[in-house]
């Protein structure tokens, strides 16, 4: 294993710190002090149930990738 791609990671994550604003007086005056309320809330709400596992499933993920014979539960109203 080559050392160059995890010294090039490092190297970038320095940059980034340096190049990051710092708040050591507080926060400056064109940066908000609070979050504006959200314009549209959540109101979902799960409906009772059992948790279900689905075995065996073609599963897609959200980046593209693909996992075959997997299994996916869905418990509490989550994936």
């Amino acid at each position: 294993m080559s050392l160059r791609p995890l010294l090039l990671a490092a190297g970038s994550a320095v940059l980034v710190l340096l190049a990051a604003p710092t708040f050591a007086d507080g926060p400056s005056a064109d940066t908000p002090s609070e979050f504006p309320p959200e314009p549209f809330p959540s109101t979902y709400q799960p409906l009772p149930s059992q948790p279900t596992l689905i075995r065996h499933a073609t599963v897609y993920t959200g980046t593209g990738a693909e996992i075959d014979d997997g299994d996916v539960l869905l418990k509490d109203g989550k994936v």
